[in-house]
């Protein structure tokens, strides 16, 4: 293999030799970085460093945010979220006592229907969380016509927006959260981030969240190393293959949804506060933003020229997205396809609307009252934007998925 969409394809080497020293650290030197973290995230978003609350993962920004919602207005219990989303974000909620429901998408199109959002705003509306998914660019126009006085959640996790595209969302939306998970932008041992752009409080958020236990945080620094040197070797022989098999099997590492988040028990979910001892992995991604930036914006250049205009979505995307998303007819044969030519593209939200997959779905879901964001997932694949492809081998992508598809 040798493109990449899973496992850690934004880390460097570096990275992974910071990674492995983060676990010699002392407390003060993880404190320093946490503060210096802090300040840096604060500065590359644009806003200021205390309307910034670092957390573990998306996942617990959102629930501390919903959580001081709740304690401000206990009688509303629901919460908007689109029904093609990931299983982490339906946690939150669900442990808080509220109430999901869903939106399909817009026909032909990865934003959600803003007529839907307005079908279903009621009296009980708690919050409505706006996923850009895959880094599809919700138009603010658009989205104007939702009704007013009911907080907007900017679901940043599938992109990273810059300084102006941050001034738009913060004149819009009330709140935003990021995630730094291993196959993100920013890969930083499954970091996230909390931005309120409507309060500077942070401190009332970080309180909500527990202390992540230290066998975690090694499992976290374990992984970004391990994984980069196994993909080093991932086709010799399989023994990358095989001993990243060996090491998720074992649960030597952390999954990136748990059991009990895929089954949507989320009264075995918990949320946790950034570890200090994590914060030196998020400075040093900082250090590779502009190159990683630069590449990703080229490559998905080269995708929109070269692929037939029938595989791509609309191109009203976010500068810095995680994956450029295409329409197959069948996901499973082209995918096999590719990685036959050692392509490995991503199936994650391929199928299931809710994923990853599990038997267990929401009471109040059913997947026949959401025939556009099925479609969109009985089609979709997700071609990488990462450092291990580069601009000749995203050509040669693009000509073997056209050939593939005519």
């Amino acid at each position: 293999m040798k493109i990449f969409s899973k496992f850690t394809p934004n880390l460097y080497l570096s990275q992974a030799f910071t990674s492995f020293m983060a676990h010699f650290q002392s407390q003060s030197q993880a404190d320093t970085n946490a503060t210096q973290a802090q300040s840096k995230i604060s500065k590359r978003l644009g806003v200021l460093k205390s309307q910034v609350t670092l957390t573990y993962g998306a996942r617990a920004a959102l629930y501390a945010y919903l959580s001081e919602q709740k304690k401000q207005h206990p009688k509303k219990t629901e919460v908007i979220i689109s029904a093609y989303t990931c299983r982490v974000l339906i946690n939150p909620i669900l442990k808080l006592g509220l109430t999901p429901v869903f939106i399909d998408l817009d026909k032909e199109s990865l934003r959600m229907s803003v007529e839907q959002i307005n079908s279903k705003i009621s009296a009980k509306t708690l919050a409505i969380i706006i996923q850009h998914t895959f880094g599809a660019m919700e138009d603010i126009q658009t989205l104007k016509k939702i009704h007013k006085n009911i907080p907007l959640i900017a679901d940043n996790a599938h992109f990273l927006p810059n300084h102006e595209e941050i001034k738009q969302q913060a004149s819009f939306f009330n709140a935003a959260i990021f995630s730094f998970g291993t196959n993100k932008i920013l890969s930083a041992s499954n970091l996230g981030a909390l931005v309120v752009y409507k309060s500077k409080n942070k401190l009332k958020y970080i309180s909500l969240l527990q202390d992540l236990p230290k066998k975690v945080i090694h499992k976290q620094l374990f992984k970004n190393w391990w994984f980069t040197i196994c993909m080093k070797f991932y086709s010799f022989l399989s023994c990358g293959k095989a001993l990243m098999f060996i090491v998720a099997k074992y649960k030597f590492v952390e999954p990136v949804v748990s059991t009990a988040e895929k089954k949507l028990d989320s009264s075995n979910v918990n949320y946790y506060k950034a570890p200090s001892h994590l914060a030196i992995t998020l400075l040093h991604a900082l250090k590779f933003y502009q190159k990683q930036i630069t590449h990703r914006v080229l490559i998905k250049s080269i995708y929109q020229a070269n692929l037939k205009s029938g595989l791509q979505f609309d191109k009203y995307f976010f500068k810095a997205q995680i994956f450029f998303p295409i329409k197959v007819k069948k996901p499973k044969k082209i995918s096999k396809f590719l990685e036959s030519k050692s392509y490995q593209i991503n199936l994650d939200w391929t199928s299931d609307i809710l994923v990853p997959y599990s038997k267990s779905i929401p009471s109040n879901f059913e997947i026949k009252d959401f025939p556009n964001a099925a479609k969109v997932a009985k089609h979709l694949v997700l071609l990488p934007l990462n450092k291990t492809i580069s601009p000749a081998q995203a050509v040669e992508l693009c000509d073997l998925i056209n050939q593939h598809e005519s």
